[in-house]
């Protein structure tokens, strides 16, 4: 490939791959690591305890929803049922009108008759 390279005028790109193949065996069994700085640990003790921290406090979050979640329902349901049984004694107090009103009605009907009767000179009874 390389003499196909230099038949065809492309000597400065045959330079760039020797380069590039010297310097991939140079460093091919070179490790890069970082140089150890005194403050290294303590930044991962800290970038550690901070990660602990949130895994940590998760399980309590997520309880702490539930009990909102369940305070919110609760309560709803409260509500929900001091409503129902105020509609229920609204109803209850208007069938009580309606019934106190037919049973005057009632008697004031049948003083009504029996007076009719009597002032005809009929027997109410």
């Amino acid at each position: 490939m390389a003499q196909s390279l230099v038949k065809s005028g492309h000597a400065a790109s045959l330079f760039l791959i020797r380069i590039l193949i010297f310097t991939i065996q140079k460093f091919k069994n070179l490790t890069l690591m970082a140089k150890p700085e005194p403050n290294k640990d303590q930044v991962t003790d800290a970038v550690t305890q901070s990660n602990v921290k949130v895994v940590a406090e998760a399980p309590a979050t997520a309880m702490g929803n539930v009990y909102q979640a369940t305070a919110q329902a609760l309560s709803n349901a409260a509500h929900n049922a001091t409503a129902n049984q105020e509609q229920s004694n609204v109803t209850a107090q208007a069938a009580t009108t309606q019934g106190v009103t037919t049973l005057y009605s009632i008697d004031t009907a049948s003083t009504g008759k029996a007076t009719e009767e009597i002032l005809k000179g009929k027997d109410p009874g």
